[in-house]
C-alpha cells in the first residue's frame, strides 16, 4: 500500500465516531470471546456471530468502507499475534511455573483445599454462642465510677 492509501486510512481513524468506535469495540470483544475457552461452545458461536455482525455493521458505517475491511483485518491479526505470542510464552516457561498436568494433579491428590467449608474449619475458630439476652446481667455503676461518668474524666 502506497502513502496515500495510509493517509486516507489514518484521516478515516481520525473521524470515526461514537458509533464505529462502539462496534468495533463489539467486535473486538465478541471475537476473543468467540476464540477463547470462557464460553460453552452455543456462546462461543454466538460470539462469533456478534463478531461477525459488528464487524458488518463496522464496515458499513466506516466511510470509505475499504478502511474499515482493513481496519478489521488489522484487529484480527493484531489478535492472531497476540494469541501466538501468549502460546509461546506459556511453551517457553511453563516447565518453570508448571504444567497443567501438576495443577491437575495437585487438585485431584487434594494438595490444593477446594472445598470453602473444609478450608473454614481448618482456619477459624468455632464461633463461641451468644448469651441469650436474660442471661446478661445489667452492669451497675459504682458511686466512684457513676462520679466519673458524669463529669467526662
Amino acid at each position: 500500500m502506497n502513502a496515500d492509501g495510509m493517509d486516507g486510512l489514518q484521516k478515516t481513524l481520525e473521524t470515526l465516531g461514537v458509533i464505529q468506535l462502539l462496534l468495533a469495540f463489539v467486535f473486538v470483544t465478541a471475537y476473543t470471546l468467540a476464540l477463547g475457552g470462557m464460553l460453552n461452545e452455543r456462546g462461543r458461536w454466538r460470539g462469533a456471530l456478534a463478531a461477525l455482525l459488528a464487524a458488518i455493521g463496522f464496515t458499513c458505517a466506516t466511510s470509505p468502507w475499504v478502511h474499515g475491511v482493513m481496519l478489521t483485518a488489522f484487529a484480527i491479526a493484531g489478535i492472531g499475534l497476540f494469541m501466538a505470542l501468549t502460546w509461546l510464552l506459556t511453551k517457553l516457561f511453563s516447565r518453570y511455573v508448571g504444567s497443567d498436568e501438576a495443577i491437575q494433579e495437585a487438585l485431584s491428590s487434594q494438595l490444593l483445599p477446594v472445598d470453602a467449608a473444609d478450608m473454614r474449619s481448618d482456619v477459624l475458630p468455632a464461633p463461641e454462642p451468644t448469651p441469650e439476652p436474660d442471661q446478661l446481667a445489667p452492669r451497675t455503676l459504682t458511686a466512684h465510677q457513676h462520679g466519673a461518668a458524669a463529669t467526662g474524666s
